[in-house]
């Protein structure tokens, strides 16, 4: 909704221009402890002391309605997300969902949507975050001091380059941590559901194993991509103390003001440091990337074309019907007819192909040979 996104890019833009102005509050202060120190009048320092408390005060209610409505704008974000694949889901055929699994809808559901929270929803906001942040603590210091602005600009083009050295590694870990989670929801899958059967046949040490050999892959590949993105950061806090013992040099040389060393300090920690964590984000996100296309893939199922419904009145045929599945054939010619309001007894071995043509009366399955007919009216299968 468009206006939510304009809300919340204006919030974010009165934060970070009042948080850039800390910076110079605390120039003005520092400075007039010393003019109060050199003078022995400390008029000037309380009238400034007092501005900056009530300004720290307006600060922090303003950050305080900014975090509510991010907290609220990202909950009502997943929200709609989960409404689109929950409706996808229920829109999917059952032989397409039988074909995806149901492992893969449990980890779009759960794993899939923390993903999405922490490093698409929140990375969006926090990338806004710092791009809004640089711009206005770059401003400040081109005005304060032109060659300082123009050093700190230069130390962000290290951080820069690093999206495009760890993006194209970043997506394929998390593709894998992906397919490794997808897996570890199918192995509880077969725990929980086969149960009985483990228990019948005595295979508790084979399911253990299984089970360990899933969940260590999963906690190892996890592992390894919290590893690269810790990569990604660099050495910003060397780039700090470089710009400040640098300010501390134009201090003695009386370029700047004392104060101005801090809030040159202040100033050049808003530009470099959102700039190494912009190039962490960017690579987080686009990182996001394989879970956002099979959310998308899962929410948005290829529908086949509904048929016009007919009500039964008298009964339902099916002629030389076949069916298989992965090649291997399930029912060959089978033809049968059943009149509505009677009860018929379907008999055969396990593995024979009754739940089948169930299914298949039911329309689970649109790809078979044959026709199926009620009352005459031929069901053609889809080619």
């Amino acid at each position: 909704i468009k206006w939510e996104h304009i809300l919340l890019f204006f919030l974010e833009l009165l934060v970070n221009m009042a948080t850039v102005g800390v910076a110079i509050l605390l120039n003005a202060l520092i400075d007039a402890a010393q003019i109060s120190i050199t003078s022995q009048d400390a008029h000037h320092l309380q009238k400034v002391l007092f501005i900056s408390i009530l300004y720290a005060v307006c600060l922090g209610v303003l950050i305080f309605l900014s975090n509510r409505y991010k907290a609220c704008y990202i909950r009502k974000r997943l929200l709609e997300m989960r409404t689109v694949l929950a409706d996808g889901t229920l829109q999917s055929s059952i032989a397409n969902y039988e074909e995806t699994g149901n492992a893969s809808y449990v980890t779009a559901f759960n794993q899939n949507f923390s993903i999405i929270e922490e490093k698409v929803l929140q990375n969006r906001i926090s990338i806004l975050d710092s791009v809004i942040c640089i711009v206005f603590a770059v401003l400040v210091l081109l005005y304060m001091n032109p060659l300082i602005a123009v050093i700190s600009i230069a130390a962000m083009a290290i951080p820069s380059l690093l999206p495009s050295l760890f993006t194209k590694v970043l997506g394929t870990a998390q593709e894998t941590v992906m397919k490794s989670t997808t897996s570890y929801n199918e192995t509880v899958a077969d725990l929980l559901t086969g149960y009985e059967v483990i228990k019948t046949y005595h295979a508790e040490d084979e399911m253990f194993h299984k089970f360990s050999k899933t969940a260590k892959r999963l906690d190892s590949n996890k592992e390894h991509f919290s590893s690269l993105m810790a990569s990604v950061y660099g050495s910003s806090v060397a780039v700090q103390f470089f710009i400040m013992g640098l300010a501390g040099f134009f201090a003695v040389k009386g370029y700047i003001t004392i104060g101005s060393i801090v809030a040159v300090t202040q100033l050049t920690g808003q530009v470099i440091s959102p700039a190494f964590e912009l190039s962490a984000k960017i690579s987080e996100l686009k990182s996001a990337r394989p879970v956002l296309d099979t959310l998308h893939t899962l929410s948005h199922p290829e529908i086949h074309e509904k048929k016009t419904g007919h009500k039964l009145k008298k009964h339902i045929s099916l002629r030389n019907v076949s069916f298989k599945y992965d090649d291997r054939t399930i029912l060959k010619n089978v033809s049968a007819t059943f009149e509505k309001g009677k009860k018929y007894a379907i008999l055969g071995k396990s593995g024979s192909g009754k739940s089948t043509l169930l299914k298949l009366l039911a329309g689970y399955y649109p790809e078979f040979e044959g026709e199926i007919c009620t009352d005459e009216l031929s069901v053609l299968p889809d080619r």
